[in-house]
């Protein structure tokens, strides 16, 4: 609190602390990457990065759910920094240090640099921001384009220079190429114009932004047609899933997801989640030029996602900032108020009760990080694994993955096989969609062993007995009693198991 008062260069710091921010980061992941084993989503980036890498573009482009930004950067950090997980999480990394600086940009000049600073550390120690940090998946990247869209608007909007539209419309298609949910930040702008400048759209533009506006929206829509044509039923089926249950209609849905996915798993920490709601309040009662837009952007971005049936906290990334800078914002503008007081007594006791507050607040949301980023995070020894059956597969026959989930699929096990310079050896996975196989069948399993010349069928414990996968009801007992009773398995034995219980892999050889 001791930056309140003084007289600083805001900026100076901000570099120091996003470079330790950035160490602590890099350290994390090459000291825990043991720890940290791949999840189901983070394949696809990881794989479609190697598929450019290895000049596997038949493949990179039949694996293509999301844009190929980030895939792109991923292949770039592969080149760079040689193929491994690290080096495939190190872009997120890279980008959530980078969405500290536009917050702290945005901050900066939308109120001062005191409250920058405090928005950009608020932001970094919010778990869930610390654990989308370090994992190679969209959503850090997104944010980092959809806020700084989002600041150009700003800036547009305070000096009406026709070169910040276009930022904006060029920041939202690179955005776009990221993920396609940065559509959102152009429906905050199109509520912002509403309120704000409804009169300032009629001026006349210079003939460049109209050239330059008609060539963004000319490009936006090529890629869209391109994209579209081929992935239009896939999103629309992924807009329609449900991920939820009967929680999936209510509207404060996101607001617990926020601070609470499990008791132990809080994506913002109780006490600076009350100061962020505070800061919107706040927000509210003064209804300054930032104010509003942030609390436009708050609740755009908090009724889009709850109107789509498919949730996960990591869609409302997004929120964070807003979050981060309105928590800022409250911290400092008290401040001031209490310093301005002639009552000294009141004022000094006041002060020393926010300042505890604050650094409470600091204290537990550091807190709520570390234990998330020890949470589930036991070694999983998948590769061990993979280089097993490779090394004892000179025919290059099949592999099956039995019941896939978020840390044990078809497309983690794909990486390890190609990480190493490419593996001719086939690898398919069972049961493969609620659509094509919506129950567990053994026989099934047999018919697809005989016809994919399956040598290998990878199993998994991880997460106990109980599986749930797709309309099955079996347990895990249950498909290792079908597997062996079928007589076309061979038993566990313990130079095919890898790992410990209960996150043990197995290796069963198909003999049928």
């Amino acid at each position: 609190m001791w930056l309140l008062k003084t007289n600083c260069n805001f900026r100076l710091i901000f570099i120091v602390f996003a470079i330790c921010y950035l160490s602590v980061l890099i350290c994390f992941l090459i000291l825990n990457l043991s720890n940290m084993p791949i999840q189901w989503d983070e394949a696809a980036h990881l794989d479609n990065a190697l598929f450019l890498k290895l000049g596997m573009y038949k493949q990179f482009y039949g694996n293509l759910f999301y844009p190929p930004l980030y895939d792109a950067l991923t292949f770039l950090s592969y080149s760079v920094f040689g193929v491994s997980v690290v080096s495939g999480r190190v872009v997120d990394a890279l980008f959530s240090v980078l969405l500290l600086w536009v917050v702290f940009e945005f901050a900066y000049k939308a109120y001062d640099g005191k409250t920058a600073l405090l928005a950009s550390i608020f932001l970094s120690i919010m778990p869930g921001y610390f654990e989308a940090s370090h994992i190679a998946m969209l959503d850090v990247m997104m944010t980092f384009f959809f806020v700084l869209s989002i600041f150009f608007f700003y800036l547009w909007l305070q000096t009406h220079k026709d070169r910040m539209l276009v930022f904006t419309g060029l920041t939202l298609i690179v955005g776009f190429l990221a993920k396609y949910e940065i559509v959102v930040a152009a429906l905050v702008m199109f509520f912002a114009i509403v309120v704000f400048c409804r009169s300032q759209v009629r001026r006349p533009f210079s003939r460049k932004l109209y050239i330059a506006v008609i060539s963004v929206l000319l490009a936006g829509a090529a890629y869209l047609i391109y994209s579209l044509q081929s992935y239009v039923g896939m999103w629309l089926n992924v807009i329609g899933m449900s991920t939820t249950g009967p929680q999936t209609v209510m509207p404060t849905y996101y607001l617990t997801e926020m601070n609470s996915i499990y008791p132990t798993i809080h994506p913002i920490s109780l006490l600076m989640y009350i100061m962020g709601f505070l800061g919107l309040a706040a927000f509210a009662v003064r209804r300054q030029k930032a104010d509003v837009l942030l609390l436009i952007w708050f609740i755009t971005v908090y009724v889009f996602f709850s109107l789509i049936n498919n949730k996960d906290w990591r869609y409302v990334i997004p929120l964070f900032p807003v979050l981060a800078i309105s928590a800022a914002v409250l911290v400092t503008v008290t401040y001031t108020k209490l310093r301005s007081l002639n009552r000294k007594t009141v004022a000094k006791i006041g002060a020393l009760i926010l300042i505890a507050s604050t650094c409470l607040s600091v204290f537990y949301s550091v807190s709520d990080t570390i234990t998330w980023a020890n949470f589930d995070k036991q070694p999983f020894d998948l590769e061990q694994a993979v280089d097993y059956a490779v090394a004892r597969d000179g025919s290059n026959q099949a592999m099956m993955v039995l019941c896939p989930d978020n840390y044990f699929s078809q497309g983690i096990i794909e990486f390890y096989l190609l990480k190493d310079g490419g593996s001719k050896i086939q690898l398919y996975s069972y049961p493969w969609s609620r659509i094509i196989d919506p129950t567990f069948n053994i026989t099934v399993i047999i018919s697809r062993c005989r016809e994919y010349n399956v040598k290998f069928l990878f199993a998994t414990e991880w997460g106990g007995n109980n599986l749930a996968y797709f309309n099955s009801t079996v347990t895990l007992m249950d498909v290792f009693t079908q597997l062996y009773g079928s007589n076309n398995f061979t038993h566990v034995t313990p130079q095919q198991t890898f790992g410990q219980p209960p996150n043990s892999i197995y290796i069963l050889n198909f003999t049928g």
